[in-house]
């Protein structure tokens, strides 16, 4: 990569829409110049800003009671597990995640609360909203009209966090995932 982006290709780049590279340049959370009204993102920033956050572990935010089995499911994988009750979920978001799992089998009004919360304060975040085996039509409607996210039912067939991964892998090679990956079995 050599020269300078303009936020629209440093968005192809990044498989990401136009609006959240610009939000994201304006939050200073990507290195960007701005060029008398317009930024633009040097290309090889860019390739080392990507390089940094593939090396670095995700940062995972396991929103809700039920979910504190999931740092031992998933105690191999390169991520940072933070669980958080969802009083405390506004606070968390301040250094947005790149992963908010939430489980909405306690409480749907309220996991459907802190998914609006979510897709306000970090939009670009992937959000995991856990289900029970029979979620009410209403909750999986009004979730999904909040943006898009991936259902998980953790009572269905094997283990959910390997499914999670395995549509996390499915995704990246789609250039659709987060920056991060479960290790590799063995590994």
């Amino acid at each position: 990569m050599t020269g300078y982006l303009t936020v629209k290709e440093a968005a192809a780049v990044l498989h990401m829409h136009y609006m959240s590279v610009y939000k994201m340049v304006q939050q200073h959370r990507l290195p960007a110049v701005k060029v008398g009204s317009r930024w633009k993102i040097d290309a090889e920033q860019l390739h080392l800003w990507l390089a940094g956050r593939a090396a670095e572990p995700g940062r995972w935010l396991l929103v809700g009671a039920a979910i504190t089995a999931l740092p031992a499911a998933a105690a191999g994988w390169q991520a940072r597990l933070e669980p958080v009750a969802f009083e405390q979920l506004a606070a968390a978001l301040e250094a947005p995640p790149e992963t908010i799992v939430i489980d909405s089998r306690g409480d749907p009004q309220v996991a459907l609360a802190a998914l609006g919360l979510c897709r306000q304060t970090a939009p670009e975040t992937w959000l995991v909203l856990l289900v029970s085996a029979d979620p009410p039509p209403a909750l999986v409607r009004d979730a999904l009209a909040l943006g898009p996210l991936t259902l998980l039912c953790p009572e269905a067939g094997r283990h959910p966090w390997e499914r999670l991964a395995a549509g996390a892998r499915q995704a990246a090679r789609r250039g659709l995932a987060p920056a991060w990956s479960p290790a590799q079995p063995g590994g």
